[in-house]
């Protein structure tokens, strides 16, 4: 049976929310939501549809930003209530088992076993949905409609949200494979294709979605493994997705924090600031009671020309600060030459229980289980009376972004 999914995103989510709390346009008005309190290089968390109409960054700088415009100081409280309030809507039209919450702005619907019932086409449904947002909460939400999962988030992506002239809703069928999906180029505007892929997919004469649909797929799962065999069927309108099951499990299978900088970090800053990573990246494993063996670093440089990084499986599963440092360490500095970095992102995958740790007769047992202990009652601690109530040392040295963090 071929379904009927829906992506919605909220356009401009935070920024528009502030305008709405100001009784301005959602549309017309500039008004970027960022906090210059903590540092006149903070980044801007949202910024207006009339701010990115301008070709402004939505992840810029202050010092980036047109003068004598509207700035908002984040209300993280605000936003996320605003975001249930948004799904109380959804609730409305399906059940809960048919909702994909994507991000806070953004979510799946399967609406396919609703329409018969409401008499209504998947257009007519959207549109329901989408009028219901506005005049509830005045926020102008974007949808792609299409047989499947990857098929409506590049619906949305590349077609709905410009799509002004219909309400900013669109449907590709599976014609529009052919006729909307291969035309997509550069390859980073398919959803599930980044920067260094993408460049990866240009050394190998693929320039559109077009190329990739009739790449040979055995050189493509050769090259990227799993994923350029998935990559083919997606570029093809393939994907056997189910809402509550494939998005959902794959969260599960690692865990992983990023930062976005407040200024350029140079070679000799780099150590602190990927150990602030990974005291981060630890106290939630530690939380969630998760070890992993798959250790993931990326760097993104200040230049915006691209970015470093890499994976490494190791021998034995972990959640060890030092280690995990110690296997960043090896994954970067092979391949660093000392560029201004101004974007971190560490994770841990192939994730178990921690309930059993593994050892080797080469690790220090002592050591190990002191470690453990020592986080652990940090962790109480930092629980029971506030987030950085105790902390190590180097966190207070001046390049350090943690006592910034821990006011977020």
């Amino acid at each position: 049976m071929e379904k009927s999914i829906l992506c919605i995103d909220l356009k401009a989510f935070y920024a528009s929310i502030e305008c709405v709390e100001r009784n301005l346009d959602v549309l017309t008005s500039d008004l970027a939501v960022i906090d210059i309190e903590k540092s006149k290089n903070s980044i801007c968390l949202s910024i207006s549809n009339n701010l990115k109409k301008q070709g402004i960054n939505s992840r810029c700088r202050y010092y980036e930003l047109p003068k004598n415009i509207i700035l908002a100081k984040p209300r993280m409280q605000l936003y996320i209530e605003k975001s249930c309030k948004v799904i109380e809507v959804f609730l409305k039209y399906v059940s809960y088992e048919d909702i994909h919450i994507y991000s806070i702005d953004e979510a799946f619907l399967d609406i396919t076993k609703y329409l018969k019932f409401n008499n209504m086409t998947d257009i007519e449904f959207a549109r329901s949905i989408v009028n219901e947002i506005y005049e509830e909460l005045g926020l102008i939400a974007t949808c792609g409609i299409s047989y499947n999962l990857f098929m409506s988030k590049c619906c949305l992506d590349n077609d709905a949200k410009n799509n002004k002239k219909n309400g900013y809703i669109s449907k590709w069928t599976k014609d529009d494979v052919k006729n909307k999906l291969w035309k997509i180029t550069p390859l980073n505007k398919m959803w599930g294709i980044g920067k260094n892929q993408e460049i990866k997919l240009n050394h190998l004469g693929i320039y559109t979605v077009g190329d990739l649909a009739n790449y040979n797929i055995d050189e493509l799962k050769n090259i990227f493994g799993i994923i350029g065999e998935e990559l083919y069927h997606h570029a093809n309108g393939e994907d056997y997705s189910e809402i509550n099951e494939s998005l959902t499990l794959e969260k599960e299978k690692s865990l992983s924090v990023g930062e976005t900088l407040t200024r350029n970090y140079t070679k000799n800053e780099l150590e602190l600031i990927i150990k602030d990573a990974i005291e981060n990246l630890c106290v939630r494993l530690r939380k969630r009671k998760k070890i992993g063996n798959v250790v993931s670093i990326a760097l993104k440089y200040a230049d915006e020309l691209g970015s470093i990084g890499g994976s490494i499986k190791i021998g034995h599963f972990t959640q060890d600060e030092e280690e995990i440092f110690k296997y960043c360490k090896k994954i970067i500095f092979s391949k660093y030459n000392g560029e201004e970095i101004k974007k971190i992102n560490v994770s841990l995958g192939n994730l178990i229980s921690d309930e059993f740790i593994e050892t080797s007769i080469f690790d220090d047992l002592e050591h190990i289980y002191k470690n453990k202990k020592l986080n652990n009652i940090l962790d109480e601690i930092n629980e029971k009376y506030d987030k950085g109530t105790i902390y190590r040392a180097r966190n207070i040295l001046e390049n350090s972004t943690y006592l910034n963090r821990r006011k977020l």
